[in-house]
């Protein structure tokens, strides 16, 4: 009767953690692009690297849509045109907002706010 109980209780845990690992929430991260986009240097984003479902936003809500070619994120360090920046650092981009229906706003998940969208040079 012990060893039934053993296996049950085996089973039960093994399930439990195949389960868990497929509802755990991914990790937040930069939402990228390898689009061209019209913007230029003329607009500032500045404020505090904060998350918001899986995506890196600032703290005023914006959600940046960084350049895949000088942006990298990596053991929660986001290095972006040379420099390094963790959540909760303050930082400042380069470049400006662009609409959600256009080609950039179709890149950003659903569930990382409602906030403007900023295409960072």
């Amino acid at each position: 009767m012990l060893m039934k109980q053993g296996w049950a209780i085996g089973i039960a845990v093994a399930l439990g953690f195949a389960l868990s690992s497929c509802s755990s929430t991914p990790e937040a991260g930069p939402v990228y692009s390898e689009l061209k986009t019209d913007v230029n240097d003329m607009a500032i984003a500045a404020g505090t690297l904060t998350t918001e479902g899986e995506c890196l936003t600032l703290s005023d809500g914006t959600i940046p849509i960084f350049p895949k070619a000088t942006t990298e994120w990596k053991s929660s360090v986001l290095t972006y045109s040379g420099a390094e920046y963790k959540v909760g650092d303050e930082i400042e981009l380069t470049g400006g907002e662009v609409p959600r229906d256009g080609d950039l706003g179709k890149t950003v998940p659903a569930n990382c706010g409602d906030g403007a969208l900023f295409a960072a040079n």
